[in-house]
């Protein structure tokens, strides 16, 4: 008994991407080949050795990729042997394509890859410039650690992944491309993932929560809080949620790009207090890393911005000044604060007899337990 080794699963998933990239090529769709390709193992023990050049002219164009199927099964050697010589007489470069994109998308299995290595024989011998052009020409790394041989490769050539992708015949959502997208986005720099953003956007779309995790936390690591893009944070947003201290995704992501995100939290909180834009927020973001925490009362329309011994009131009657409590004189005025049961009621009560202007602070070397602080240089001199 023969037995075939088809994988029209994984070829299907690419059926569109090839349709598009390859549109000359004629599908071949391996699980309808299973008879056909019996059928001629079957005959091959008929034919002699002067009979193969014959036999391999009298195949159909729509039957060449049958001696390929065929080397996926189990064979002696002398049928072996006698397919390899009908694929040489009959050889075409859409076979050498087609199974390159097929073996992308099961790309350790070891039938496609042995079909892939006697295609590469023939190739090389009867299109020797072309062949030469190809991604097995030019790095020998189909085997083990094929995808780190590639993203050494492309590493080498100095490519962006579209570009390398259109050179060599990737497709964009093969197996193959879904690995060497977490191998590189793990590996790269900021230049990296912003050279490369649409296959970047197209890998975080793509993977199960452990992949999409392992390159997102490469990303909350490497640009920072106020560079981070809408396109990335929707997204964690929409599928992952922002508490930050539950789910699956969350507990996959380091601690350093869990914080990463809390401070880009603390200034989407700080666009909702003073609006998107306002110019008053690029002055928190040069302390961004020493907040500890941030709470905004919608209702009261007052922010709370804690750092290590100090909290920041601002509220919406004067939004170019605010006013630093040392804990204790905060802690105080809080506890009023939240004693009133109704939201909406509440009001912070500015003690502007106990204020001391940040400047006055600076130059007349004065103490105080609040203080005011403009959002300009002598306010971001005294923080």
């Amino acid at each position: 008994m023969y037995h075939l080794d088809f994988v029209p699963e994984y070829f299907n998933k690419s059926l569109e991407d090839i349709r598009i990239k390859f549109p000359l090529i004629r599908e071949v769709i391996y699980a309808k080949k299973s008879e056909d390709t019996l059928d001629l193992i079957a005959r091959l023990g008929d034919i002699k050795e002067d009979e193969l050049e014959q036999f391999a002219k009298s195949l159909k164009n729509d039957e060449l990729d049958l001696p390929l199927v065929a080397f996926r099964t189990e064979l002696d050697t002398l049928n072996a042997d006698k397919l390899n010589s009908i694929l040489k007489i009959r050889f075409r470069k859409k076979l050498f394509i087609l199974n390159w994109l097929i073996l992308q998308n099961n790309y350790k299995n070891h039938t496609l890859i042995n079909s892939m290595k006697k295609l590469c024989e023939i190739m090389a011998e009867k299109y020797p410039d072309e062949y030469k052009e190809s991604i097995f020409a030019k790095a020998d790394y189909w085997g083990k650690d094929t995808v780190l041989r590639v993203y050494d490769f492309i590493i080498k050539e100095g490519l962006d992944i579209g570009s390398f992708f259109k050179k060599y015949q990737f497709l964009e959502k093969s197996k193959f491309a879904y690995d060497f997208y977490v191998k590189y986005f793990t590996n790269t720099d900021k230049e990296g993932i912003l050279n490369n953003w649409d296959a970047f956007i197209l890998a975080i779309n793509s993977y199960v929560v452990t992949e999409s995790a392992t390159i997102i936390d490469t990303y909350l690591k490497i640009i920072a809080p106020p560079e981070y893009s809408p396109e990335v944070t929707n997204f964690i947003e929409e599928k992952y949620g922002t508490d930050i201290m539950n789910g699956e995704f969350w507990e996959l992501v380091s601690k350093d790009s869990k914080e990463s995100f809390r401070k880009w939290l603390y200034l989407k909180t700080m666009e909702s207090f003073f609006g998107a834009g306002n110019q008053i927020i690029p002055f928190f973001t040069g302390y961004l890393y020493d907040i500890k925490k941030i709470e905004y009362i919608q209702d009261a329309g007052v922010l709370f911005v804690f750092f290590d011994n100090a909290v920041l009131v601002d509220v919406r009657n004067d939004k170019q000044i605010g006013y630093l409590y040392k804990n204790r004189e905060f802690d105080k005025e809080l506890e009023r604060f939240l004693s009133i049961d109704d939201a909406v009621m509440r009001e912070w009560n500015i003690a502007y007899d106990k204020i001391l202007d940040a400047k006055e602070a600076i130059i007349d070397e004065k103490t105080s337990d609040i203080y005011s602080v403009s959002y300009a240089f002598v306010g971001r001199l005294y923080l």
